[in-house]
């Protein structure tokens, strides 16, 4: 009599075994049924969470800092819009224009550091007072031989420029040095003219910001 071996035997349990337990792990690896809806529910959506990064605290940017930290610069004022805005000064009084002379002046200019003993009116009558005698002397150039600028953290009470009382954060002085006749012994304008410059919404549609005279003093 032909009798089958145990090893044989198991074989087809075995096989069985290993087919169910596939089965229980491919179910449990499948995911649930996916919600549908034909219309949005009328109760508020709540999406999942976004991790978001915490922006890095910085610190207040300045015009010129020390090289050591973390530091924020500042965009500086370009030495051209600087440039442009003192001899745009200066060039009306070479072309004995007295509407171009307001144009760059701030409603509030008036002579440096007066304190309060100066007006826009008073500071104004003698500008265009120095513009008639250029008119008078026919002197139609101004030559600008050097400016020099400083913003407010470059001066202080004690250096060898101190800082105008009138002076603001953000504001630029200029001390503008002139090469001018003196016909007749006139004085046009001083040898060193300094302007305090003032950022300040222009007039026009445009709305953009110009540097305007907010101050004026000579040497």
């Amino acid at each position: 009599m032909h009798r089958k071996s145990k090893l044989s035997s198991r074989q087809p349990l075995a096989c069985a075994q290993r087919v169910a337990l596939l089965g229980i792990l491919g179910s449990a690896c499948q995911r649930g049924p996916i919600v549908t809806a034909l219309e949005l529910p009328s109760r508020p959506r709540h999406p999942d969470g976004v991790a978001m990064d915490i922006p890095p605290a910085l610190p207040v940017p300045v015009e010129r800092a020390s090289a050591a930290g973390v530091v924020a610069l500042k965009e500086g004022v370009a030495d051209s819009t600087v440039r442009a805005a003192a001899i745009g000064f200066f060039d009306a009084f070479a072309a004995h224009d007295v509407e171009a002379l307001d144009r760059s002046m701030s409603r509030g200019a008036r002579h440096l550091d007066a304190h309060g003993g100066s007006s826009f009116q008073v500071l104004m009558d003698e500008l265009v007072r120095r513009l008639r005698l250029f008119e008078a002397t026919h002197t139609d150039a101004v030559q600008v031989d050097r400016i020099d600028r400083f913003a407010y953290d470059d001066l202080d009470e004690r250096g060898p420029h101190p800082r105008p009382s009138d002076m603001r954060p953000g504001d630029i002085l200029v001390r503008a040095h002139l090469l001018l006749p003196h016909p007749g012994g006139e004085h046009l304008l001083g040898d060193i003219v300094v302007l305090l410059l003032r950022w300040e919404d222009d007039p026009n549609p445009s709305g953009q910001k110009n540097l305007k005279v907010a101050a004026f003093d000579e040497e």
